[in-house]
């Protein structure tokens, strides 16, 4: 079940429980599906949150690792901001990675921002 929601979170990046159940129902067949629409929500969570690719933010599951070291790194200084606040400011992060020593290109920051968020003005906000 975990490499199959792994599936889903590489198109899907941030989604609620509801939502990836549904998509595992839809996507998975046989015994798999079964397993899948018997379990209760927190053991579906648990078994993800339990493989360190994906992460709880906001109630919502979010896919951590892209395998790009440097989107990887941007994704985690994301995280780190909405864990403790609905919403931030572009620049916000670009200042964190330079802090940290994060080398990325603008266009490597903007696709990070938008796999995980949507625009709320001048400010992201965590998608779904």
């Amino acid at each position: 079940v975990v490499e199959a929601a792994e599936l889903v979170f590489k198109h899907v990046p941030v989604l609620t429980s509801h939502k990836l159940r549904e998509h595992l129902e839809r996507t998975l067949s046989g015994e798999a599906a079964a397993a899948v629409a018997a379990a209760p929500e927190a053991s579906l969570r648990a078994a993800l949150l339990g493989s360190e690719r994906v992460a709880r933010v906001q109630e919502r599951l979010v896919y951590k690792h892209t395998g790009n070291q440097q989107g990887d790194a941007l994704r985690a200084i994301i995280l780190s901001i909405l864990k403790d606040r609905p919403s931030f400011r572009k620049t916000e992060v670009a200042a964190l990675a330079k802090e940290q020593g994060v080398q990325f290109t603008d266009g490597l920051l903007s696709k990070a921002i938008k796999d995980l968020c949507v625009s709320r003005g001048s400010l992201w906000a965590l998608k779904g």
